[in-house]
């Protein structure tokens, strides 16, 4: 049974198990690492951030996995179908933001980045050495957050009690700046270039699977997005799989990613609910991977960019037609376990 929660708790109890596991469309958990009984380096925290539109995109994350930090960039050019990704790493313990709001700040002698959460405003600025062929990266961007509801969920796991995953999605943010990587130059302007924010804490097992989607942009002159996703967690309570259309969500229960066994790319993929009210059609244009041997550890990542054409109905029983709708799909399996 999905558990909708309506009111500001606390994610802890006394025991620091999960108090009450559920989804809500706004901020109301409340997140304290101090409430928890195991040591707060075994928790993975990241802010994640998509920007762009069908011809670029930018991707930026700052992690904190407490024995180290780590920031990532990604530019993706869909025109010309390619990607590039760099990750560097630093010191951990980088004391994230309990919620959307507040700075996160990453800092090595080859990278700075700096995202600054004010209301209303996300302002992200991020600097590296040598990113693609010696060519320094320069970001510097506005994200304009509209009034919206989100995401939110606080998911348990059958593996144990200290396992949890804390969870935002943030759709519909526009935005405006630049990226710079040496003489390449875009501008990304608030009338076409859309965001999402992927804000996450938790601590959870080490070998795991998840599948996620996620799209923004303008549908019949209003703000529409979503948010799709599945395998990660006990969602028993809760599943992530929303809507967002003028400022409003809408909830779906469950949504499964039938990928073509073609290959991630070479296909169209089929996303559907269990009532149908989701029904969409995604065609592939870039697969950003990363491919590895799970057996010795690490992360094997499809993050697959395409197109949405479907439908999809509203809570009061509206019908939205969707067609060449920008965004992305992913499968990713991680083996956090094993050490060389």
């Amino acid at each position: 049974m999905q558990n909708e929660i309506k009111n500001f708790q606390k994610i802890f109890n006394e025991n620091g198990e999960l108090l009450n596991p559920g989804w809500a469309r706004k901020m109301y958990f409340q997140y304290n690492p101090e409430d928890m009984k195991v040591q707060r380096s075994r928790a993975k925290e990241w802010d994640y951030y998509f920007i762009g539109n069908e011809d670029i995109g930018v991707a930026v994350t700052i992690n904190d996995f407490g024995v180290f930090g780590m920031f990532t960039a990604s530019l993706l050019n869909f025109k010309e179908q390619y990607s590039v990704t760099e990750s560097v790493y630093g010191a951990g313990n980088l004391d994230q933001p309990k919620d959307d709001e507040g700075t996160c700040y990453f800092r090595s002698e080859k990278a700075e980045a700096i995202f600054i959460r004010k209301e209303g405003k996300h302002i992200i600025k991020a600097n590296m050495k040598d990113f693609q062929d010696g060519k320094d990266y320069q970001l510097d961007l506005v994200l304009t957050v509209p009034e919206t509801e989100r995401m939110v969920i606080v998911t348990p796991f059958s593996d144990g009690k200290e396992y949890f995953y804390f969870n935002e999605k943030l759709n519909c943010m526009r935005a405006s700046g630049s990226i710079r990587i040496g003489d390449f130059v875009h501008t990304f302007a608030s009338e076409k270039d859309f965001a999402v924010l992927d804000f996450g804490r938790g601590i959870w097992p080490n070998e795991n699977r998840w599948f996620w989607g996620s799209a923004s942009g303008e549908l019949e002159g209003k703000n529409f997005g979503f948010n799709i996703g599945y395998g990660f967690g006990d969602l028993s309570r809760a599943t992530e799989n929303m809507i967002f259309y003028d400022g409003i969500a809408h909830k779906f229960d469950e949504i499964v990613f039938h990928i073509p066994e073609e290959g991630y790319d070479c296909a169209p993929w089929h996303m559907v609910s269990n009532d149908g009210r989701f029904d969409m059609e995604f065609v592939p244009v870039l697969d950003r991977s990363t491919l590895c041997d799970l057996s010795k550890g690490g992360s094997l990542q499809h993050q697959v960019f395409g197109k949405f054409y479907g439908t999809c109905v509203l809570d009061d029983g509206t019908v939205l037609e969707v067609k060449d709708f920008f965004g992305f799909a992913e499968d990713v399996r991680n083996n956090w376990g094993v050490r060389g």
